[in-house]
């Protein structure tokens, strides 16, 4: 295949993807790849996803997924969320579960940990006893801007261990939340 198609290709995919199309190709990049497969820290032991192929597939229908990380997440007074959008994405050598809320402008990220072919939800540890380990969702909202054209503002960068933070928007208050949750955030 020319550069051409490939660029066509390229293009016409990205398109798609900037006007929500729900179906998504949630393909891995480098699954095989020995530096991100090994786990680094703990995770929960309830399966999220699965590669197969080349490919995720999710351990369990992805609308319960979503409701019940839409449900820790809209513990919070501040957020009610209803996540239209999906995906499992890799930043820094990470994997995340990112869920979009096109209407309530957000974008949250749980932190997945590829251990042997399989995404678990990674498990923080709780710095005393009254901490317990939990999951967390972090979310970021309110920025005006996000949708088709912002892309980049108002999302969750960082990392437990350097802190999280929002990427700063062009219009609004980016906002970012923070939801803990002691048996994990995608638990059933």
């Amino acid at each position: 295949m020319n550069s051409t198609c490939k660029v066509l290709i390229a293009l016409i995919v990205g398109m798609f993807i900037l006007a929500g199309c729900q179906e998504r190709d949630d393909s891995i990049i480098n699954p095989t790849d020995e530096s991100v497969t090994k786990a680094t820290s703990k995770h929960f032991n309830t399966v999220i996803a699965e590669v197969v192929n080349n490919k995720v597939v999710f351990s369990r229908d992805i609308s319960d997924i979503m409701h019940i990380w839409e449900g820790a997440v809209n513990k919070s007074p501040s957020l009610k969320l209803v996540y239209w959008n999906y995906s499992i994405e890799m930043d820094d050598d990470k994997y995340y579960l990112v869920g979009l809320d096109s209407i309530n402008p957000a974008i949250s990220k749980v932190c997945l940990i590829l251990d042997n072919g399989k995404f678990y939800e990674e498990l923080y540890p709780g710095s005393s006893v009254k901490l317990p380990p939990s999951g967390t969702s972090v979310t970021c909202s309110g920025c005006t801007s996000t949708g088709p054209g912002s892309i980049g503002e108002c999302e969750p960068k960082g990392n437990e261990l350097t802190g999280w933070y929002c990427s700063a928007c062009s219009e609004g208050t980016c906002v970012k939340s923070v939801t803990e949750e002691g048996g994990g955030i995608l638990s059933l």
